[in-house]
């Protein structure tokens, strides 16, 4: 059962990019580190809990997927005018994914549509994994171009 559009190529590796913009930015780690202790506190209590899980390769694997997130992240905040870049960034995903989700709802509707798993009920997705994540997106668009206005 198809669940929406995944990207699965595994030479795609944002997380390294991020770093290699990070490097080039020449950006101060322990700067950052002394001024987020609860991030990296949790950061590390999330790389511990590997040990005493039933998984401790998958839970590596998540772990080191949810760090590459932090790291992606820190590439728009070390920019030399951070709200203006999430400011573009808001901007660019919402003029990116409204559009394609109602394109594949409306045209494609075999990649813009799910079916429930208790249900079996037809729930449109567009371009996010679910209908709550479809609905997530359209919030916060409407809030960002309000607030933009």
């Amino acid at each position: 059962m198809r669940k929406g559009i995944h990207w699965t190529a595994p030479s795609f590796r944002p997380d390294l990019l991020a770093i290699g913009i990070l490097i080039l930015r020449s950006f101060n780690w322990g700067d950052f580190v002394a001024r987020n202790v609860a991030l990296v506190a949790f950061v590390s209590f999330a790389l511990v809990s590997v040990l005493w899980s039933d998984f401790p390769l998958v839970s590596f694997k998540r772990w080191f997927r949810d760090l590459g997130n932090y790291i992606v992240i820190l590439v728009v905040l070390s920019d030399p005018r951070p709200l203006e870049a999430v400011h573009t960034l808001l901007r660019r995903l919402c003029y990116l994914l409204i559009p394609l989700s109602i394109l594949l709802i409306k045209y494609y509707s075999y990649l813009g549509r799910a079916y429930s798993e208790w249900t079996g009920a037809a729930e449109y997705i567009g371009a996010m994994t679910s209908k709550n994540m479809l609905g997530v997106v359209c919030l916060i668009s409407g809030i960002f171009f309000f607030w933009i206005l």
